[in-house]
């Protein structure tokens, strides 16, 4: 069986703003009311895995991203001071 979730981007988790569960899961306390369809939890619980996982993988890619950014722009950096050296020491 294969499952295909798509990741909600709920801007209340990445933002920091108070979320007391994630979204879609129910609370501890509507658990403790109504209870827990164990089935229907199991697989939200393997969706959310997926999501965070998928999420996870995007986050390295952007890293990845900005490490190569990073390193070009200290290769120019690194340029520019041989050049103000260079310039200096022909005075």
């Amino acid at each position: 069986m294969t499952m295909c979730y798509n990741a909600q981007a709920d801007e209340g988790v990445h933002d920091g703003t108070a979320i007391h569960h994630l979204p879609g899961v129910p609370s501890a306390e509507q658990i403790a009311k109504e209870g827990v369809d164990l089935v229907r939890m199991n697989a939200l619980l393997l969706a959310k895995v997926e999501e965070l996982t998928l999420y996870s993988v995007g986050q390295e890619k952007i890293n990845q991203q900005q490490q190569a950014q990073l390193d070009e722009q200290q290769y120019k950096i690194d340029q520019l001071e041989k050049l103000v050296h260079q310039l200096l020491e022909k005075k």
